[in-house]
């Protein structure tokens, strides 16, 4: 336990960063006027979250893990995580509503993500 508590400290802290942001009410905020600025905050967060995950996964440039254990920690747990989060705002006595575009938009950072890690992640490694 602790060994992955060493090795994903980062990414432990960014869950729990994002947890809370996510389930607090943010007041004095000014309004930002772009439509739909909230789905590219999410679609922001969770490619940030899939970046961590990929080089904490990786050992930071050194490829030791195969595609699909990539696939699995830096795709498919920000997608269930920030699925989690929609559904706690959702269901949970919290200010905040879940809604689904925010979880396409969560789909699609994941995606970005993935896709860049996989593109730029073995360049950046020199391979």
């Amino acid at each position: 336990m602790i060994s992955v508590i060493r090795k994903h400290w980062i990414s432990i802290l960014m869950c729990m960063l994002i947890t809370y942001l996510c389930l607090i009410r943010i007041n004095g905020i000014q309004r930002i006027t772009i439509q739909h600025w909230d789905k590219y905050v999410h679609c922001l967060i969770t490619m940030t979250l899939s970046v961590i995950l990929f080089f904490e996964q990786t050992g930071y440039f050194r490829f030791r893990r195969s595609l699909k254990t990539i696939f699995l920690s830096t795709w498919i747990f920000p997608v269930v995580f920030m699925g989690a989060i929609e559904l706690a705002q959702e269901y949970l006595p919290v200010p905040r509503t879940g809604d689904w575009l925010d979880f396409l938009a969560n789909v699609a950072g994941a995606t970005l993500g993935f896709i860049g890690n996989i593109l730029f992640g073995k360049k950046l490694a020199g391979g």
